[in-house]
């Protein structure tokens, strides 16, 4: 289980928040290590305990420090599996259009909204290519008389590559998926005369429209801080997507954007 730090409290006169020293005593971390993973973004992992039922309890005692903690299994965190991909949307309304890849429609009201996280899925690929040729051996070719001139040789190169790719993710409150859009997956004739060539200018334009669509909702640009995502375990997942869940449910629980 990790026990992560939603929000702490007001810095004390050295800077770090108040009651530092007293959850070093309560999670039994050296101080050096509870101001490291209590300063710069939060949501931030401040500890993982195997235990479930020692983790609530350091929870509860942490809790009334004044630290806002989340308790979770880093396994659980949705990935893009459990969202609708969107391919196209369409505005309506009072009412968003979520068109997934295989065509099909998904209305998204306005009001069912709860947040909008910003951030950025950076993938890497290594493309492994094995070739095998013959090549003249001229010592195999003394040794037989000349009767064998060539071996077999397999060679082998990799190609890494890296793409980095903007994405918007709505969290509905109505039951319904929680809807990906990616930049570079989207079809922005949708736009009309806003469209362009460009996917960088679509994209923007998609966030200004969806902010005027749903003004008084939140968007959260935190999952992709390296500040959060330095603290974050290795997960079966991707690292961004437990970054996404966390500060998903920093907001559940009332913490919304907090520089310590």
């Amino acid at each position: 289980m990790l026990l992560v730090a939603a929000r702490v409290p007001p810095p004390s006169p050295d800077g770090f928040p108040e009651g530092t020293r007293e959850v070093a005593l309560v999670t039994g971390l050296a101080l050096g290590d509870v101001r490291s993973r209590l300063m710069g973004p939060l949501p931030r992992v401040l500890l993982a305990e195997a235990d479930p039922d020692r983790a609530r309890n350091v929870a509860a005692a942490l809790e009334k420090l004044g630290v806002i903690v989340l308790v979770c299994d880093p396994r659980a965190a949705p990935g893009d599996d459990d969202r609708l991909l969107a391919r196209s949307l369409d505005f309506g309304p009072g009412v968003l259009i979520a068109i997934d890849t295989a065509g099909e429609r998904e209305e998204v009201p306005a009001s069912s909204l709860f947040l909008v996280q910003r951030g950025v899925r950076v993938t890497t690929q290594t493309e492994v290519t094995k070739k095998s040729e013959r090549r003249v051996d001229l010592t195999r070719a003394v040794l037989t008389g000349g009767l064998l001139l060539t071996k077999k040789v397999q060679t082998e190169s990799r190609r890494t590559t890296t793409t980095r790719d903007r994405f918007l993710l709505l969290h509905r409150t109505d039951g319904g998926r929680d809807v990906m859009i990616y930049e570079r997956r989207v079809d922005y004739r949708f736009l009309g005369a806003d469209f362009t060539p460009s996917s960088t200018a679509n994209f923007d334009r998609l966030i200004a429209r969806l902010a005027a669509f749903a003004p008084r909702v939140p968007h959260d640009d935190r999952a992709t801080h390296p500040g959060v995502a330095s603290s974050l375990p290795t997960t079966p997942g991707q690292s961004v997507d437990l970054a996404l869940w966390l500060v998903l449910l920093a907001h559940v629980r009332g913490a919304p954007a907090q520089i310590s």
